[in-house]
């Protein structure tokens, strides 16, 4: 994904992360968060789809030919997964923990990956593992402990503050990175030593 589809991405997830923290408490809503989880899905795939159909390859930052067909699978995937969601919300009701504490074990990995990488290259704090790592550990909770200790509005509360964390870690992280430089590699020429 380029910088406007993350940009997007994180904006949509920190939108559902608020609208899941401000409906938790209300009746019958496994469903809405069904139907809100698949939106927050299909929305970002079609965007990310977009942006690779119009990419061109003038552009500063050119993807890999398998960043390419990550893209695409993830997003095709995503765009499935997301419409079943959408038009059968049933299916996914009564494994609605099983299926956020996953989605968070995922995305809390892939994000302490990208920050480990960025850490190496930019020189970023340690403290930006803070918020992956509370997210990563809310979903194994959310895994092991399961249904029927979770109710759908504890579900609902820990998946939307999850999110809001997992897009402000993101944010976080991006804008830290845009605006540091590189580590320079010293070079062993006579003034370095």
């Amino acid at each position: 994904m380029n910088s406007k589809a993350t940009i997007l991405t994180n904006i949509i997830i920190l939108a559902a992360g608020l609208l899941l923290c401000y409906v938790h408490g209300r009746d019958n809503i496994p469903h809405t968060i069904v139907l809100v989880t698949g939106l927050t899905l299909v929305i970002p795939a079609l965007i990310n789809m977009f942006l690779l159909f119009r990419h061109r390859s003038n552009e500063r930052h050119l993807p890999t030919s398998a960043m390419k067909i990550a893209g695409w699978i993830s997003s095709v995937a995503a765009i499935g997964l997301g419409a079943l969601m959408v038009i059968a919300p049933g299916i996914f009701t009564p494994v609605l923990v099983y299926i956020f504490g996953g989605m968070m074990i995922v995305a809390s990995v892939m994000l302490l990956y990208l920050l480990t990488v960025a850490l190496k290259q930019y020189g970023l704090p340690g403290w930006l593992y803070i918020g992956p790592i509370l997210v990563l550990i809310a979903g194994v909770v959310m895994v092991c402990v399961g249904q029927p200790r979770f109710t759908d509005s504890m579900v609902t509360l820990i998946t939307g503050i999850s999110m809001i964390v997992f897009s402000l870690s993101w944010f976080t992280t991006g804008f830290l990175s845009s605006r540091a430089h590189p580590h320079q590699i010293e070079s062993s020429t006579p003034e370095n030593r």
